[in-house]
């Protein structure tokens, strides 16, 4: 009893005493599955609606205060099968820092729809990773990479 007195201590003092003067919120998306019946205009809907958000404030729930949205992360399965119509469908819809129809930097990933090293995801992974707003490294194959959001490395 004692012990997990003690750790409870602990962990509320580090929690409280941390400062959280950078506060962000990101959008995560995933499965788009472009070249899939229909998939595109789900996803332009979607995107439509986070596009939507604009400046909105998002509240923490644990902390006070707002955040801005710092951009949007695609964890994989961005086509249905690999190929490169369906990939250019991809790098229209959300372009790479908000100049496409969505409104956000993308920072995507490949999931395992998307094909092998040589195929069209990973190959545009290659070709836009040094693109990228705040990126911090990428990695010796090119594939992945990193980025900063106020000071918070992703």
């Amino acid at each position: 009893m004692r012990f997990t007195l003690l750790i409870l201590l602990i962990l509320s003092t580090l929690t409280s005493s941390v400062a959280y003067s950078q506060k962000f919120s990101f959008v995560l998306i995933s499965d788009t599955h472009y070249g899939d019946d229909g998939a595109r205009e789900k996803t332009l809907e979607t995107l439509s609606k986070i596009n939507s958000l604009g400046k909105t404030k998002v509240p923490f729930s644990r902390f006070s205060g707002y955040s801005d949205t710092k951009g949007l992360i695609h964890l994989g399965d961005i086509l249905n099968e690999p190929n490169d119509s369906s990939y250019q469908f991809f790098l229209d819809d959300f372009g790479i820092s908000g100049e496409a129809f969505c409104n956000y930097p993308v920072y995507e990933i490949c999931g395992n729809h998307d094909g092998g090293f040589l195929d069209p995801v990973r190959q545009g992974l290659i070709k836009r990773n040094p693109l990228r707003q705040n990126l911090k490294a990428i990695s010796v194959n090119g594939l992945h990479y990193s980025w900063e959001w106020e000071d918070v490395l992703l």
